[in-house]
C-alpha cells in the first residue's frame, strides 16, 4: 500500500469543500485544522508534507502562522502555500513578507497544481534530515562550540551540498591569514567570483568596509580564545559591484594544541529579505507603493495562477 502525502488543510472556519480541496483530496491524506491558531499544536503531533492555508492573505492569524512556521528552526522546511483569489499589489507584498512558498490563485489548473505540489513535497522529503544537520550547525555556533569538519565533509557531502544550494547557503573554509581554502558553488554564485579567483583572495577583499570593524573585533576574540564561533550579518561586494547582504555563521577548527587550523563558515544570502523589509518600511511610511517594490515582487517566483 502506497502512503499518500500528508497535507494540513488550515482554515479559520469549517466550510464546505473548496475547489482546491476537491482537486487534491483523492491523492493526499488531508488533515483539516480549524482555527488557524491550532496549526502549531498540530505540528507537535504530526509533521506534514505540506501546509495549505485556505484563508485570505489579509487574515492576521493565517499570515502570522505562516511567518511563525517559516521562521522556525524546527518547521521551516515544510512548504506552506496560500490559496484564494488573484492578489492585489498590496496583498502580493504581504505574501512576500509572510515567506510563503507558493500562492495558488483561482481558477485552479489541476495539472499545474499537481506538478507544483509534487515538486514542493519532493524537496521537503529530500531535505528534511539535512536541514536538521544545518540547524544543529547553527546550534553549535549559538552555544559557542566549534563546528567539526565531519558536519561538512561527511559521506553524504554530495547530497548535503546540493541540498544547501537550494537554500541559498554557501560554505567556505578560511585559513589563519584570512585566505579562502575551499568554497562551494553556491558561495561563488553569491559573490560572483569563480572558485579559482576566490582561492587567491582573502575574505576581507570582498567584505564591504562598514562590516570589517565588527567582524575584525569578533575575529580578535576568536584568536584570543574568548569565543570559538560567532554569527554576523554583513555585506559582500559582488564582483559586478553591487552589495549582497548575508548572514554568516563562523566557527574555528583547532588542532590538538589548541591552535587555530582554519575556520568553517556557512553563508546565507538574505538580500531579498532585506530588500522587502526596506520596501515595506518605505511604503508604510509613505502610503504609496513605488517601482522598487514592484522590482522586489518580480523576484518572487511563486505567484501561481491556474
Amino acid at each position: 500500500m502506497i502512503l499518500k502525502p500528508t497535507v494540513f488543510l488550515v482554515k479559520n472556519k469549517v466550510k464546505s469543500k473548496s475547489s482546491f480541496q476537491n482537486i487534491i483530496e483523492d491523492d493526499f491524506d488531508l488533515v483539516e485544522i480549524s482555527p488557524c491558531s491550532a496549526t502549531l499544536e498540530a505540528l507537535q503531533k504530526v509533521i506534514p508534507d505540506l501546509i495549505v492555508l485556505e484563508e485570505d492573505i489579509k487574515d492576521p492569524s493565517a499570515y502570522e502562522i505562516c511567518q511563525e512556521i517559516k521562521s522556525s528552526d524546527k518547521y521551516h522546511f515544510i512548504p506552506v502555500i496560500f490559496t484564494g483569489r488573484p492578489l492585489s499589489l498590496q496583498d502580493s507584498l504581504r505574501l512576500v513578507e509572510s515567506s510563503a512558498d507558493y500562492y495558488f490563485a483561482e481558477p485552479f489548473d489541476r495539472n499545474l497544481t499537481f506538478d507544483c505540489l509534487k515538486s514542493l513535497i519532493e524537496r521537503k522529503l529530500r531535505c528534511k534530515h539535512l536541514m536538521e544537520k544545518y540547524n544543529e550547525l547553527k546550534k553549535e555556533v549559538s552555544e559557542n562550540k566549534p563546528i567539526l569538519p565531519e558536519f561538512l565533509y561527511s559521506k553524504d557531502e554530495k547530497h548535503f551540498s546540493s541540498t544547501f544550494e537550494q537554500f541559498a547557503v554557501g560554505i567556505t573554509q578560511i585559513d589563519r591569514e584570512g585566505y579562502y581554502q575551499k568554497v562551494n558553488d553556491r558561495f561563488c554564485e553569491i559573490v560572483g567570483y569563480s572558485r579559482e579567483e576566490l582561492l587567491s583572495m582573502r575574505f576581507l577583499d570582498i567584505t564591504f568596509p562598514d562590516s570589517r570593524g565588527l567582524e575584525s573585533e569578533l575575529i580578535s576574540r576568536v584568536l584570543a580564545g574568548e569565543i570559538n564561533a560567532y554569527e554576523i550579518e554583513k555585506r559582500y561586494v559582488h564582483k559586478k559591484g553591487h552589495l549582497v547582504w548575508v548572514r554568516v555563521y563562523a566557527s574555528v577548527v583547532r588542532d590538538n594544541s589548541g591552535s587555530i587550523k582554519y575556520s568553517l563558515n556557512i553563508i546565507a544570502d538574505i538580500s531579498r529579505q532585506k530588500r522587502v523589509a526596506h520596501f515595506m518600511k518605505a511604503s508604510h511610511s509613505s502610503g504609496q507603493y513605488t517601482n522598487p517594490v514592484l522590482s522586489a515582487l518580480s523576484s518572487y517566483p511563486y505567484l501561481i495562477k491556474g
